[in-house]
């Protein structure tokens, strides 16, 4: 199914008076009306009765025609893209006095008739404020990356914790506050929040930043493997067990620090083990008589709900709270929005380095992103970027390349397996031809569509005329 196709059916899903929006539609930061091949309003979102300042029945079921004509916009998209069927972007302002930018984009049916108009608005003050915003992080950005290069700096620009929110700044600082000393803390937090990041910089800002960094995911681990893990072992305390024995990783992280990861999936006859550790400072390896001291400070780390699983007797309470000394609660992207720009700058120089490219992203897009949900947090966001550096055809990332990547991930997740007679090669040039199909109405060339595509003039011509696809202009 091609991209416009995709979009065609959840329009048509989404005209039901029942049917809600998606997360496109949702987003608050974009003003998003559907209107038909006629020029009639069918349908608008609750941001641009908010940002328009227009009510529901002053657009709702009325046409551009109108509009335009009573000088409630001055132009429209809309009735531009219905006279060149082509997707335009232009200045619009309103009688309520104010001033957007809008993009519209033509959406055509499976019989490529042009049968709706998607477009979006961003008011033109709220763009700016935010393009000033953005301007200083990339300068921001900009001069960090060049000192640490100056410096040659070994970090790896993935573990950086990039932040802006007034909820990540307190974190830090009570990194900082509390990183010299050797109190137990426990970091809670949805999955993808980064909690692994901030027990690291607990560690590299402590004076145990010279010793060894030790991380057990506990849920990683075999349960049968566990307790030798964490606690070694003296040779012949198993069958199977090292001839010489083996250190544990407790006693790896002599000196410096052990990070505990998905504590919460420790089993029960463990968490008793751990708890006279922390108490003692003392363990004995399996199979041993003597005793060693270690000198480790212990960071714990969940996205499961302690409390909660005390209660259900599926965690011991003294030990939550010999763990639980210094609580950091790490909070989703959800609840840190304004954090979402800067990481999207930061991944898209670390991707664009990794990979060898030079992509920029436009304002519209970066708000676009922040209007989206991110139930994977920063691990999601940072995937997102990735995959839009790779796969979007241009060197600006737009709200298009977004939509093309959402609809990409929609129909990996839900389409089935459908077995074919039909022979590869066949199935292939099927696709091929819908690609094709597809870029013939996005641009007007042989040229456009070889550049875009990565393939040679000749390639694109040969192969368009192969499918009988015509392009809406003769510009070959």
């Amino acid at each position: 199914m091609s991209q416009n196709k995709s979009i065609y059916q959840q329009l048509k899903g989404f005209l039901s008076d029942n049917a809600p929006f998606d997360v496109f539609f949702e987003n608050p930061f974009l003003g998003v009306t559907i209107a038909d091949h006629t020029g009639k309003v069918l349908k608008i979102n609750q941001s641009h009765r908010r940002i328009t300042g227009f009510a529901h029945d002053e657009f709702v079921g009325k046409n551009f025609f109108t509009l335009v004509k009573e000088g409630k916009v001055s132009e429209s998209g809309t009735l531009a893209v219905l006279k060149t069927k082509k997707e335009v972007t232009l200045k619009q302002k309103t009688s309520t006095g104010k001033n957007f930018i809008v993009r519209s984009k033509p959406v055509f049916d499976e019989k490529n008739n042009l049968r709706y108009v998607l477009s979006y608005l961003l008011d033109v003050s709220e763009l700016q404020s935010l393009r000033d915003e953005l301007n200083k992080m990339k300068e921001d950005n900009l001069k960090i990356y060049e000192k640490l290069n100056e410096l040659k700096s070994m970090l790896d620009m993935n573990e950086k914790i990039v932040y802006k929110s007034k909820k990540m700044k307190r974190i830090i600082d009570l990194v900082a506050h509390i990183a010299d000393s050797d109190t137990s803390v426990l970091i809670t937090g949805a999955s993808g929040v980064g909690k692994e990041l901030i027990a690291k910089m607990i560690h590299e800002k402590s004076s145990r930043r010279n010793g060894p960094y030790i991380k057990i995911n506990c849920s990683a681990i075999p349960e049968t493997l566990l307790e030798s893990e964490l606690f070694g072992y003296e040779a012949g305390a198993f069958t199977g067990a090292n001839s010489k024995g083996k250190k544990g990783l407790l006693e790896e992280g002599n000196g410096g620090t052990i990070f505990l990861d998905e504590i919460g999936e420790m089993p029960l006859n463990l968490q008793a083990k751990l708890l006279r550790f922390l108490q003692e400072h003392e363990l004995r390896r399996l199979g041993s008589t003597q005793t060693r001291s270690l000198d480790i400070r212990i960071i714990s780390a969940t996205n499961a709900n302690l409390p909660e699983m005390i209660q259900k007797k599926r965690f011991r309470e003294d030990l939550y709270y010999r763990l639980n000394v210094i609580p950091i609660y790490v909070p989703s992207l959800e609840e840190r929005k304004e954090d979402i720009p800067v990481l999207i700058y930061h991944f898209l120089r670390y991707f664009n380095m990794k990979h060898r490219k030079k992509k920029s992203i436009s304002t519209e897009a970066v708000a676009y992103l922040m209007g989206l949900k991110f139930e994977g947090n920063v691990r999601q966001l940072e995937n997102t970027i990735e995959r839009l550096v790779l796969l979007s055809r241009g060197e600006n990332i737009d709200i298009a390349d977004i939509r093309v990547l959402y609809s990409l991930t929609l129909e990996e997740n839900q389409k089935q397996y459908i077995p074919s007679d039909k022979p590869l090669k066949t199935l292939m040039e099927e696709r091929e031809k819908e690609i094709l199909q597809e870029y013939a109405k996005k641009y007007s060339s042989t040229y456009q569509i070889a550049k875009a595509l990565g393939i040679s003039q000749s390639t694109a011509s040969r192969k368009l005329n192969r499918y009988g696809i015509s392009l809406p202009k003769d510009t070959e």
